[in-house]
């Protein structure tokens, strides 16, 4: 099974609540390499050591999830125009909550809502789902409001979380 740590969703010029300088959006993939938002797919293909399907519309939007990684990770990305326009965590494997993957604030899945309003005090906005109000989105704005993060949640705990660009952090269901 493959262990992937959450490194660093992190924006350009801004800096985190601990006032830790905010550089990049990327992941690192341990044995693998770093993957930013905004990647190309010949860069994902190459840090993953896989292909990356290419769809028959080159403006088309999809979902790729690593061979033989997305069941035990929930690691998968959006693309559009031929790059990461979003990077998905959703957990699917046995562990119940999956500790080594956190944000630099240390927002990880399984985390409690409240803390993910304490970490990101003054930059966190909440939002209803449409479909469960029940359930949360919590964004978390880059400077220029141009890419952010987004936490998943179910009104307690930190389901899912998402690092892109917009309009790709708003998609709700894959590409929608």
């Amino acid at each position: 099974m493959y262990r992937w740590l959450l490194v660093a969703w992190l924006f350009s010029g801004a800096a985190n609540a601990a006032g830790i300088p905010l550089t990049e959006r990327e992941v690192e993939v341990p044995d693998f390499g770093k993957i930013a938002v905004g990647a190309s797919t010949e860069k994902l293909a190459s840090v993953l050591r896989q292909p990356v399907p290419t769809p028959f519309s080159p403006s088309a939007c999809f979902i790729f999830s690593p061979q033989g990684m997305a069941a035990d990770t929930g690691l998968s990305f959006v693309i559009e125009d031929k790059h990461v326009t979003r990077i998905n965590l959703d957990y699917y494997g046995a562990e119940p909550e999956p500790l080594s993957i956190r944000t630099v604030a240390g927002i990880g899945l399984g985390t409690a809502e409240d803390d993910v309003m304490k970490a990101y005090a003054g930059r966190a906005r909440v939002e209803p789902d449409s479909g469960d109000p029940t359930w949360h989105y919590i964004y978390v704005d880059g400077p220029g409001g141009e890419t952010g993060l987004r936490f998943d949640t179910d009104g307690s705990k930190v389901k899912s979380m998402h690092a892109g660009e917009y309009p790709a952090l708003n998609y709700k269901q894959g590409c929608y």
